[in-house]
Parts: structure tokens; C-alpha cells; sequence
């Protein structure tokens, strides 16, 4: 049956969410700025704005408002909706982003597709990742997921180096269709996962294995002696990544000289949160390190990455974002992979914190998910809003995300100290019925 947190507890992990989804995507707005510096005559302003803003705010409202209640239908349908969503979009993308004819319509509905899918397919992993995972399996769900998906990240970024158009537009598409069908192939014919609502509210963990599937099934032993929620995470990890629109290239897009040195900063970005991800979650399962830890150097990593960006944007002799600049790509794979120190332990941290939380009721394992993911929207959409005009801006982005994540630190290390012991024993069963805003927010 699984323990159920608390509503001090779950109103702790909104704050958390909350803290960390709008720090972790304030770095947005300032590789978004940058975005437009090195190639400003094809990646126009106003179309990009408009792309990212369509991905945020479409992103936003499906996270709050829809995605909590889709998983009534079961993960196999959504799926099967999201992989279809994602075939639509990086087919888009590939075509839009491989040919210089890019027009205002086609970067819209690339950004519109891209945010349905990665809200399916978050909802997804986070349904099966935090809601079914028992503190034992947990920490190796969460590095398998993170780490495929970073993973796929670094192969995007390689597959984009060449300069050939045509190149682009097939490697990408091969790459989008080939997991779009091992994802269909494994959740649709594999794996026949079910969310059986309990009359408590909870769900239950049933399973169907098909014979069609029965190779494969042996095949997949290494992964937990082929637990269906291990195979169902892997397709469902790599796809996820495919789905996001142009984020970290912006960072490189004006410190590189070339494209294949940009994409040599975003692939190390990557490549460094697939290598953390592996060693927190055990470590985080087995008390050898305090969540407060984890997030404490993920809040002030972040603090410290501001820093260095801003002092090297008030280094810049020159004040225009649509200025081409010397070679930094030294400066950019050093920011690139300080973000992704950051990035992967607050999101690691964010993931864990989850688990725990959620641990015996995908429903409200879901929505915290998903509150957490529209509160990444919002914060997107809003850095897209103002910070790609000037570099006064983009500074002043900076100061404020200093200046939050500071200010936020204390509540969110408060809110640490509620967190359920790894077998489920609640730390504060005195406390259940009251309100977390209530012990640090004077009424």
C-alpha cells in the first residue's frame, strides 16, 4: 500500500518545486539572449521569441491544468499520444532547423507540438519513475532516466555539427523516428502498464507482459532482472529529449566561432549531468549525503555560475547582442559545464525529492511533477519575454536570479527538514494536519 505524505510535507515539496524550477530555468533567458548574437540574420528575434514562448506558455498551462488528470487513461495511451506528438514535432524541427527558409508559422508549431509531447512524456516518467519505484530501486531509476536523456542530448548535439543541410534534416529525422518506434514498440506491445486507482486514491502496480515481447523481455535482464518499469524508462527517457525545442545552444551561439564548437560546449553540458546523475541518487538513498547538501551546492553553484556570466558579460567591449565576437569557446565549455554541476543537482535533487514524496500514490507523485514543470514554463516564458533585447537586460536577469535564489535558500532548506525517512516513517506525524506556510510565514 505504500505511506502517503502529508499535506506539510506535499505543501513543502510545492515550495521546493516551485524554488528550484524557476532557478534552474533563470539560465534560460540569458543562452536565449545569447541565442541571437553569432547568427542573428537566420535565428531572427521575433521568431525565436515567438517559438519559445508558444513552447513555455502552452507548456505551462497543459502542466497545471491538464497533464495531473491525463493519467486516468493509462501510461500506455499517453504513450502512444506523446510518441505521435513527438514524431510531429522533431520531424518539424529537423525540416525548419535544416534549411535556412525558417519562417515565424513553422519555429510556432514547432514550439506548440514540442511542449504538448514533453508534457506527456514528463508526466510519464515521473508517473513511473516516483509513483511505482520502491527507496530501493529508486536511486537507478532516476540515473537511468536522467542520464539516457542527457545522453541523447550529447548525440544531438553531434548530429548537428554537420554543415550539409540535407545531412541535418536525415540524421535528425532517422534519430526522432528510430526512439519514437522502439517507444511504441516497448510500451505498446512490451509493457501494459496499468493505473488501477485503489478506493484510498492510490494506484495499484499491475503489469502485463505480452508473449510477443517475450525476447526482448529476456533481453532487457541486465536492466533489474527486466523490470517493466526499467523498460519502460528507457525508450520513454530517450524520446523525452528530442522533444525539446533550441535551449542550451544560446550560451555557445555567440562565444563560438563555429557551429561545431558550440555543439562541443552543449554536448559537454550533457555529458556532465549523465555522469553526476549516477552517483547522487545512491548516495542520497543510503544517507550518505543529506538532501540539504545536495541542494544547498545546487543553490549556491547557481549563485556562483550568475556570477561568472555576469562578470563576463561586464568584460564585453561590445554592447550588442547582434555583434559577432572573438573566439571564447574555452569560456563557453567552463560556463556550459559549470550549468550542468548545477543543473543536474538541483534537478536530481528535484527528482528525488519526488520519489520520496510520492512514494505509494502516482497521483500525487504526478502533481507535484507537474506543478513543478509549469512553474519551469512560466519562468521560460517570462525570461523570453524581456531578456533578449539589450544587454542591460540581460544583466539585470542575472542580478535577479542572484538575488532569488538567496533569498529563497532559507525556505527551501526549511523545507528539507520535513522530508519523510527513506522506509516511509513520517518525521513530523505531530504535524500533519498543519500548514507549512504556517511554521515560517506569520498569518
Amino acid at each position: 500500500m505504500g505511506w502517503y505524505p502529508s499535506t506539510l510535507q506535499l505543501e513543502a515539496a510545492s515550495v521546493q518545486v516551485s524554488i528550484l524550477s524557476i532557478i534552474t530555468f533563470g539560465g534560460l533567458g540569458i543562452h536565449d539572449a545569447l541565442a541571437q548574437g553569432q547568427d542573428a540574420s537566420v535565428f531572427r528575434k521575433r521568431d525565436l521569441a515567438y517559438s519559445q514562448l508558444a513552447y513555455h506558455l502552452v507548456s505551462a498551462f497543459f502542466s497545471f491544468f491538464i497533464t495531473p488528470f491525463l493519467c486516468q487513461i493509462g501510461v500506455r495511451k499517453l504513450t502512444l499520444l506523446a510518441t505521435i506528438l513527438s514524431c510531429i514535432e522533431g520531424i518539424n524541427e529537423a525540416a525548419t532547423f535544416s534549411w535556412w527558409n525558417k519562417n515565424t508559422f513553422s519555429l510556432i508549431i514547432t514550439g506548440f507540438t514540442s511542449s504538448l509531447a514533453s508534457s506527456l512524456l514528463w508526466m510519464i516518467i515521473f508517473a513511473i519513475v516516483c509513483g511505482y519505484s520502491t527507496p530501493a530501486d529508486r536511486s537507478r531509476y532516476i540515473a537511468i532516466s536522467w542520464s539516457l536523456m542527457h545522453l541523447g542530448g550529447s548525440i544531438n548535439a553531434v548530429v548537428n555539427i554537420p554543415t550539409v543541410q540535407y545531412v541535418r534534416f536525415i540524421s535528425m529525422t532517422l534519430v526522432i523516428v528510430l526512439c519514437s518506434i522502439i517507444s511504441i514498440y516497448f510500451c505498446m506491445l512490451l509493457v501494459e502498464p496499468a493505473l488501477v486507482v485503489r478506493p484510498d486514491g492510490s494506484y495499484a502496480n499491475t503489469y502485463k507482459i505480452s508473449s510477443v515481447g517475450s525476447v526482448t523481455h529476456e533481453l532487457m535482464a541486465i536492466f533489474r532482472a527486466a523490470n517493466p518499469n526499467t523498460i519502460l524508462m528507457l525508450p520513454t527517457a530517450v524520446t523525452s529529449i528530442w522533444t525539446r525545442p533550441i535551449q542550451l545552444e544560446y550560451l555557445t551561439e555567440i562565444l563560438t566561432p563555429t557551429q561545431a564548437k558550440g555543439n562541443l560546449a552543449y554536448a559537454v553540458y550533457f555529458l556532465i549531468q549523465g555522469a553526476v546523475v549516477w552517483l547522487l541518487p545512491p548516495l542520497l538513498d543510503k544517507r550518505r549525503i543529506s538532501p540539504k547538501i545536495v541542494y544547498s551546492a545546487g543553490m549556491l553553484s547557481t549563485v556562483l555560475i550568475m556570477l561568472l556570466t555576469v562578470a563576463h558579460l561586464y568584460s564585453d567591449p561590445v554592447l550588442d547582442l547582434t555583434t559577432t565576437r572573438p573566439d571564447s569557446t574555452k569560456t563557453a565549455i567552463s560556463l556550459m559545464a559549470g550549468l550542468g554541476v548545477s543543473d543536474c543537482l538541483l534537478s536530481t535533487f528535484i527528482m528525488w525529492d519526488t520519489s520520496v514524496l510520492g512514494q505509494g500514490n502516482a497521483r500525487k507523485c504526478v502533481r507535484v511533477g507537474s506543478f513543478f514543470q509549469g512553474w519551469q514554463s512560466v519562468s521560460g516564458a517570462l525570461a523570453w519575454l524581456w531578456t533578449n533585447s539589450s544587454f542591460f537586460t540581460l544583466k539585470l536577469h542575472c542580478w535577479l536570479t542572484i538575488f532569488f535564489t538567496l533569498l529563497s535558500f532559507p525556505l527551501g532548506i526549511a523545507a528539507c527538514d520535513l522530508l519523510p525517512d527513506l522506509d516511509g516513517t513520517v518525521q513530523d506525524d505531530d504535524q500533519t494536519c498543519e500548514s507549512f506556510y504556517s511554521l515560517y510565514i506569520p498569518s
